[in-house]
């Protein structure tokens, strides 16, 4: 009975794990995304309340979900979003350039 069920189903086409890895590469990009646009939003929700800094918290958290790769380029499109807009006016470029690689 159990060998009959093996091949019941067959296996899949290259296409078919094609169309898989496009979605989950899909998939990963929008949680990049959500990630990204959290560590923006926490960074300027937070920004009038001295010593609360939750944008580090978020890139951090996003390189745990992420892995290596996906998680330094949130982190430094994170960082770069935020310091270009911050409340507080854009960093200088060495500035800019130090906080994004310290995130990434």
């Amino acid at each position: 009975m159990a060998e009959e069920s093996k091949h019941l189903h067959a296996p899949a086409s290259p296409a078919e794990n094609r169309g898989e890895y496009a979605r989950s590469q899909i998939q990963s990009l929008a949680l990049m995304s959500i990630l990204i646009a959290l560590g923006v939003a926490l960074g300027f929700a937070f920004a009038s309340i001295p010593n609360v800094e939750l944008v580090t918290g978020t890139v951090f958290l996003s390189g745990m979900i992420l892995g290596k790769a996906r998680g330094t380029a949130a982190g430094v499109m994170t960082e770069a979003l935020y310091s270009i807009f911050s409340p507080y006016g854009i960093a200088p470029l060495p500035m800019l350039a130090a906080q994004c690689a310290a995130m990434g």
